[in-house]
């Protein structure tokens, strides 16, 4: 098991991630850092899917990867610690498996071994309380959809997200109501989860802007 330890935003050690959030624009992607022995640092954002011959990437591997080449672990160099802003991720529908990926680069490469700490800030969403979310906005739609034209814009002034969440499932062929559709419930799982963090990036910004 990894040793996990919940940190706050201002930490030292979440320093390289702020840095990279407020220097440039990711959006909703996670942002992860490997610190060596040295002190030297490999700060990563994740990588959607894109064009073809980009692969898409959680940031625990893409700072594991950019780490790897680097050819930096050569000799007695081992990770000091793991700073992930998101807890890391399981194996289950539309997750990559960062904790096991984790696990399995400490165990061979980590100071302590398994007892090299992992730093995260926020906790990884619940995945029941997550589709329900889902299903809700899925419902909602549906009923602002069955609306006359010109009663639909109450709907809308009231819960603008959860329209353009359901519009978009709808768009997509996502139905939540499907649970037997592994694909589709790996695609609405992965979209709550970006949700969450678009909602967490809002957070901080508006702390940001507040502390200004």
């Amino acid at each position: 098991m990894l040793n996990l330890s919940k940190i706050e935003y201002g930490h030292e050690i979440t320093r390289e991630a702020e840095a990279m959030r407020q220097h440039q624009a990711h959006g909703g992607k996670n942002i992860a850092t490997i610190c060596l022995t040295n002190g030297l640092k490999f700060t990563r954002s994740s990588i959607p899917a894109g064009p073809p011959g980009v692969s898409p990437k959680h940031s625990e591997a893409a700072a594991w990867e950019a780490l790897n080449a680097s050819g930096a672990l050569a000799g007695n160099m081992r990770i000091s610690w793991v700073y992930t802003e998101r807890y890391p991720c399981g194996h289950n529908p539309g997750m990559r498996n960062c904790y096991g990926l984790l696990e399995g680069i400490l165990k061979s490469h980590g100071a302590a071994g398994l007892d090299t700490p992992v730093y995260f800030t926020y906790e990884y969403p619940d995945d029941s309380h997550m589709w329900f979310t889902m299903l809700l906005c899925q419902l909602g739609y549906e009923m602002y959809e069955s609306k006359p034209v010109d009663e639909r814009h109450v709907i809308l002034a009231s819960a603008p997200k959860l329209i353009e969440i359901g519009k978009y499932m709808s768009e997509n062929n996502l139905n939540a109501k499907a649970n037997d559709d592994a694909n589709s419930n790996a695609a609405i799982m992965e979209i709550a989860r970006d949700l969450y963090s678009n909602y967490r990036d809002e957070a901080i910004s508006q702390l940001v802007q507040r502390d200004k």
